[in-house]
């Protein structure tokens, strides 16, 4: 069968094309105990997505993402924040199915010694693109 299908780890309530498996917002204090909950939550969601949905590629986003990688898989992150921010260490994966992906050329170009980001994905959108897409429907 062609095409795909998308599905996403977040919170109750959130709106997604795809697929939504549901973790539960903390409602209380955000201290380090909730962050560990909410971090074993989306690992725990993680798994069972893979478990039940033949799922090519986990991608992440989080600045955290490294406390909710999953221990193996094809597993893309996208970096979206100053790689300053991150851990050195989790800019430098051992595993070859883990792949880090800046998200513009001066972003890659500060990953400190020792990293291993595969080329950048440029964030945002093409307008030029979306405008001939409108063109095209006139």
């Amino acid at each position: 069968e062609k095409g795909h299908r998308s599905v996403v780890v977040a919170c109750h309530g959130s709106s997604t094309a795809g697929v939504l498996v549901e973790t539960q917002a903390e409602t209380g204090v955000l201290d380090e105990a909730a962050k560990e909950r909410a971090h074993q939550a989306h690992l725990d969601a993680i798994a069972a997505a893979r478990a039940r949905w033949p799922i090519d590629v986990v991608h992440l986003h989080g600045i955290d993402f490294d406390a909710y990688l999953p221990g193996d898989g094809p597993t893309l992150v996208t970096l979206h924040l100053p790689l300053g921010w991150y851990p050195p260490e989790v800019l430098a994966p051992s595993r070859e199915d883990l792949w880090l992906h800046a998200v513009s050329q001066a972003q890659h170009r500060t990953a400190p010694a020792g990293s291993r980001l595969a080329r950048p994905i440029p964030n945002g959108v093409d307008v030029d693109a979306l405008n001939e897409l409108r063109s095209r429907r006139n």
